[in-house]
């Protein structure tokens, strides 16, 4: 899954403050900077026809580049605090694929973004913000979590997520991480080399794997991802991709 390099613009306002002077000027110290809030996108709305979007924060376009279809956040974006609605936008235009009501990033919280395609006939897209809590992570052992966004692996039914050969969460479908904040906490795992796999709970029959081994390093957090789609290409190929929490 190739990862976007599109970054958060960051904007701030300025207040004008009137000085009167008196004599000579007088030297200030220099303000601390604001505490910021930081998000992550991950636009995995990969079903054809798919497209790169701009995101705006309210009417504010914060992307330098169109975010490509299947791109990844290489890492958090720090932006300023405060409530903002978000919108995807076709790259170029002006018609809303996805959108994420007004809502309120607090200074020094974490959030992730994600953009995905429903089970509709045709797919359209939808999108879901995820508030990241890195509170009881210890820095003695690696943590996960796993999203599923491929409408048509949900259309066969429930899926397994292993860690090697070890079952670590059953029954998962669509977007459910949406409506249960069990899903969104990062578990704890173990350290080292694994291979994640997702297999049909109805058979235990394999839908995809990561290509690789992923290297989970203790004190890191990883989200692993369900992506794309059976019998897809390019962005669109069916894929296990795994984003580790950067700064």
């Amino acid at each position: 899954m190739q990862k976007s390099k599109a970054n958060i613009l960051l904007w701030c306002v300025v207040a004008v403050v009137g000085m009167s002077i008196t004599g000579c000027l007088k030297a200030t110290d220099p303000q601390p900077q604001p505490a910021k809030a930081y998000i992550s996108i991950m636009q995995l709305a990969t079903q054809p026809p798919a497209f790169s979007t701009d995101i705006y924060f309210n009417t504010t376009k914060v992307t330098s580049n169109a975010f490509g279809a299947g791109g990844v956040s290489q890492a958090y974006s720090a932006v300023d605090k405060g409530a903002f609605s978000v919108s995807f936008k076709k790259a170029g235009g002006d018609s809303v694929m996805a959108s994420i009501p007004l809502s309120q990033y607090d200074s020094l919280g974490f959030y992730t973004i994600i953009m995905y395609n429903n089970q509709g006939t045709p797919a359209t897209a939808e999108a879901m913000l995820v508030e990241d809590d890195f509170s009881d992570l210890t820095l003695d052992k690696p943590y996960f979590r796993f999203f599923h966004a491929s409408p048509s692996v949900s259309a066969l039914g429930p899926v397994d997520v292993y860690i090697d050969n070890n079952k670590v969460f059953t029954q998962r479908v669509l977007a459910d991480n949406e409506f249960s904040g069990f899903y969104n906490q990062f578990q704890p795992a173990t350290t080292g080399s694994h291979i994640f796999s997702v297999k049909l709970s109805s058979n235990d029959s394999l839908i995809a794997k990561t290509a690789t081994d992923v290297n989970l390093i203790s004190g890191n957090a990883y989200t692993i991802y369900l992506a794309g789609n059976t019998g897809g290409t390019g962005v669109n190929a069916l894929t296990v991709g795994a984003l580790r929490a950067a700064n």
